[in-house]
């Protein structure tokens, strides 16, 4: 990484494979990507896979909700709820053309 910033390089994602990577976590080093600006996103599937994030959603309807969820609130799980249910009503946007999003899955815990 000398010397290597984002307007030098852009990696979409890593993945370690084999016997002699099985004690390599390919989702923290995909968050290390993150954290030192080489990629701009990582998404993982629900099977703990890293995903290209354009694969991903790729002429998907995707619903953003932005902030720092530190900790997270049943006001954050309740906004993000009305807003998934307004937004599956917009007339260009159907279950097969939109990504969702479980909030367990969003933000690692279960929501109640």
């Amino acid at each position: 990484m000398d010397n290597l910033g984002p307007n030098r390089i852009e990696v979409d994602l890593i993945r370690f494979d084999g016997p002699d990577f099985e004690s390599i976590d390919n989702r923290i080093m995909n968050l290390h990507l993150v954290r030192k600006g080489l990629t701009q996103a990582v998404i993982f599937s629900p099977e703990g896979k890293v995903e290209l994030a354009a694969n991903a959603l790729y002429k998907k309807a995707v619903l953003v909700e932005r902030g720092s969820f530190r900790p997270v609130t049943k006001v954050n799980v309740n906004m993000l709820k009305c807003a998934g249910a307004q937004f599956i009503q917009e007339p260009s946007v159907s279950d097969k053309t939109a990504a969702f999003i479980k909030e367990n899955e969003l933000f690692g815990y279960e929501a109640s």
